[in-house]
């Protein structure tokens, strides 16, 4: 019997893998696809965190329904306690209750300023509908009492641009002046009837980047009430959305600060814009080339301007 020799089993030269060239070659095109699907995925994250945000602000607007039910009204931006040591709890502590937080609502001294007692332990909650996932890691507040690590929130309430005098004229270094044509702003009680430019027209709520403050705080005052507010839990509508920090900044830069407290202005880390939850309870993305104009007719409740606002 022949046995017969394969050339690939004879020829002395024959190799099994592959050449340096080779797997060079198939590393830049493993890396070319890399580069073309990561925007992709990146992309496909956001837009995942993007309806988790529009999810919290969806039960936010809920929450504000069920308040008003239950008692005739929203919720004010705030109460108010002298000094910032003292300050008094706000918008989110009053929506706890409707946002399945019975419980931590119950243990909260609410009568007490939000430095005392259990209240300062409190403040460490993480509550998850109270922070956009597309900000990455949340900050703790800047200024926790005695080292407590108070967690921040990136959705507060809208108090309006304060047209035509509606506003409390302060103090122009510090937190400055609070709107009055908004939805919320200290002792508010805004009713829907009360809601002129119509509930699918008014800004309730958006989101916020910028110099977050934790959701226990409500707002405080100086002095006088007269004098010197500052207010957590809402800010003015003073600035264009996604405004420059290194422009208008507040408290990281020298003094004098070009934004005031009250002022700090409303933001997101979306692409292009930021989301609001509606009077109506509604969630929209609002885009940050929006004329100003147009967005500051949105912050009024009762402004009677011709909305060109399209949603």
């Amino acid at each position: 019997m022949i046995h017969r020799v394969s050339s690939s089993d004879s020829s002395p030269g024959h190799r099994h893998g592959f050449t340096l060239v080779e797997l060079l070659v198939v590393i830049t095109i493993i890396g070319i696809l890399i580069s073309l699907l990561l925007p992709a995925v990146q992309a496909a994250r956001e837009a995942a965190r993007r309806v988790q945000c529009a999810n919290n602000l969806k039960q936010l607007g809920l929450a504000l329904h069920i308040y008003h039910e239950l008692l005739g009204a929203f919720p004010p931006g705030t109460a108010w306690e002298i000094d910032a040591m003292n300050a008094r709890m706000g918008l989110h502590v009053f929506l706890l209750p409707y946002l399945e937080q019975e419980n931590l609502y119950s243990q909260l001294e609410r009568e007490r300023p939000v430095y005392e007692g259990l209240n300062r332990e409190f403040g460490e909650t993480t509550l998850e509908v109270f922070v956009c996932p597309s900000d990455g890691k949340q900050p703790v507040d800047p200024f926790p009492p005695g080292g407590y690590q108070w967690h921040t929130t990136n959705y507060v309430g809208v108090m309006g641009p304060g047209r035509d005098g509606k506003l409390v004229d302060l103090e122009d270094s510090h937190c400055g002046d609070y709107s009055l044509d908004g939805m919320f702003y200290p002792y508010s009680g805004t009713r829907v009837a009360d809601v002129l430019d119509g509930t699918s027209n008014t800004l309730a709520i958006g989101e916020r980047t910028y110099q977050l403050r934790a959701w226990i705080k409500g707002g405080y005052y100086i002095s006088s009430f007269k004098e010197y507010v500052c207010v957590y839990a809402a800010k003015n509508v003073r600035w264009p959305l996604n405004s420059d920090p290194d422009v208008l900044c507040y408290w990281d830069c020298p003094e004098p600060w070009p934004c005031l407290f009250n002022d700090l202005y409303f933001g997101s880390r979306h692409p292009g814009g930021a989301q609001f939850t509606f009077v109506d309870g509604s969630v929209h993305f609002i885009m940050e080339t929006i004329d100003f104009q147009v967005y500051q007719d949105l912050a009024t409740i009762a402004g009677g301007e011709l909305n060109g606002w399209k949603h």
